[in-house]
């Protein structure tokens, strides 16, 4: 989505209207445009308090947050204080603050903190998923592991946490759990080719006769759903099979063919393109064994 026009608009004629409907439009659109957001949402918050109203308050929250991602501690740290001021229990406001520790690096702070909110309510998920965050950030992945396991015995219907988890397990080349986290995904969003070949890229990396055969099906599938924008599922093909052969097994006639076909698509997507010697280079050393057809 494009924000070009507003850039425009905001250039020719900063007024308060135009810079409030600008931030509105970033809100509702989840738009992450930090640095504008600072600089115009500081033009409100500085010269027109009293026409926002009990607006102030979200804008002055929606200019922490895009200050802190944008570097801009001073205007954070004004920001964050004027909330604490007048939200001194405030629930929401303690998890600005936790962002804010966590931006400075004050791990410890903000795991105590983040505790502290869980110790309240069990169930607070930004708390969880931003000591998630933080183990991350700190570089220890089996303890991110561990709570994100955690935060899903209780949050099964999160898709967005298995496929990270799924990534956390590939990342420790634990592929097994990766698989399982992808079919848990599956099972939510049957309609998304996307992961179909994500789910066939790990069984083609966990290899042997059986995931193979299932690496062929899912991508496929995914194929079925879409061959627009879906190279890596092409390719995906092309591996398979390629190693499929290499294991000396001899591959059936519509397996060959499926080989042709993936060859060709590939071929046709890279046609007049730069790459297209090199990935004609790449399929023939890739290409099956005829011989061994069946």
């Amino acid at each position: 989505m494009s924000i070009d026009p507003w850039v425009e608009r905001l250039d020719n004629n900063p007024n308060f209207k135009t810079i409030f409907s600008f931030l509105k439009f970033l809100r509702e659109n989840n738009l992450r445009q930090s640095a504008l957001a600072t600089k115009y949402g500081s033009i409100l918050l500085n010269k027109y308090p009293s026409k926002l109203g009990s607006d102030f308050w979200s804008v002055t929250e929606q200019v922490f947050i895009a200050a802190l991602d944008s570097g801009d501690i001073n205007t954070a740290n004004k920001c964050l204080a004027s909330l604490e001021k007048r939200f001194p229990k405030s629930i929401r406001v303690k998890r600005l603050r936790g962002l804010s520790y966590e931006h400075s690096k004050k791990y410890s702070e903000a795991t105590q903190l983040y505790k502290e909110l869980l110790s309240a309510n069990p169930t607070d998920t930004f708390a969880m998923k931003r000591q998630i965050c933080i183990a991350k950030a700190k570089g220890k992945i089996s303890n991110a592991i561990l709570l994100l396991n955690e935060y899903l015995k209780i949050f099964m219907g999160d898709q967005e946490a298995w496929m990270e988890l799924a990534e956390l397990y590939i990342s420790e080349q634990l592929y097994q759990y990766a698989a399982f986290c992808y079919e848990e995904v599956l099972l939510s969003s049957p309609e998304n080719y996307h992961f179909y070949v994500k789910y066939a890229e790990v069984l083609y990396t966990i290899g042997g006769d059986k995931n193979y055969e299932l690496a062929l099906k899912y991508y496929s599938h995914a194929l079925e759903l879409s061959e627009n924008n879906n190279t890596r599922a092409f390719y995906g093909l092309c591996l398979t099979l390629h190693a499929i052969d290499k294991k000396g097994i001899s591959l059936k006639v519509n397996q060959q063919d499926l080989y042709r076909l993936a060859a060709e698509k590939l071929i046709k997507l890279y046609n007049g393109s730069y790459y297209l010697p090199i990935v004609k280079n790449v399929l023939e050393k890739l290409r099956p064994d005829k011989e061994k057809a069946k």
